[in-house]
């Protein structure tokens, strides 16, 4: 059983890009599944979205960094928890 199926069909950045607007994290995992469904994904799909308090992020940097992503990923979440200027 491959549990990162999804990500053979769309990278982690566009998964990011694609929810990273949406509250509700079921809506989000939805989003997600239909996405890799119409690129071809002919197999069972099950995604799970966690939604992150950036301030918790920001202030416990080494808990981050413990989190099982690739480097790629905590890189885009910790951008997009970073404030604009």
């Amino acid at each position: 059983m491959n549990v990162i199926v999804i990500f053979r069909y769309l990278s982690h950045k566009e998964a990011i890009e694609e929810i990273q607007y949406i509250a509700n994290p079921v809506v989000a995992a939805k989003r997600l599944q239909d996405m890799a469904q119409g690129y071809g994904c002919k197999e069972n799909v099950s995604v799970l979205v966690i939604q992150f308090n950036c301030s918790i992020l920001s202030a416990l940097p080494s808990a981050a960094a413990s989190v099982a992503a690739s480097t790629e990923t905590l890189r885009l979440v910790q951008k997009l928890c970073t404030p604009s200027s």
